[in-house]
């Protein structure tokens, strides 16, 4: 059996935090990421690899809306199976 443990990396991003002030549904956008790891893996480099991801997502909207912009958050489907693939790859 393959036995896995979830690392997470909750955001929230209030309105007041973005120049021009978008509006958000109750004044802010939460957003969480995680990756599902197997319980023999050290974290280590997961955990490093999520912080990173989330705080990039995080200035990605901030900048651009990626996240909130049905259009742009579309293009996720494209980025995270190549980041998946990226991280097997690097071992």
């Amino acid at each position: 059996s393959f036995s896995v443990k979830v690392l997470n990396f909750p955001l929230v991003i209030h309105s007041h935090e973005i120049p021009g002030h978008r509006d958000y549904d109750r004044n802010a956008l939460l957003f969480s990421i995680g990756f599902a790891v197997s319980t023999a893996s050290p974290t280590a480099r997961f955990t490093a690899a999520l912080r990173k991801l989330a705080l990039t997502l995080r200035a990605m909207e901030i900048e651009s809306a990626f996240l909130s912009d049905p259009a742009k958050k579309a293009s996720l489907e494209v980025l995270l199976p190549r980041l998946l693939r990226d991280l097997n790859d690097s071992g």
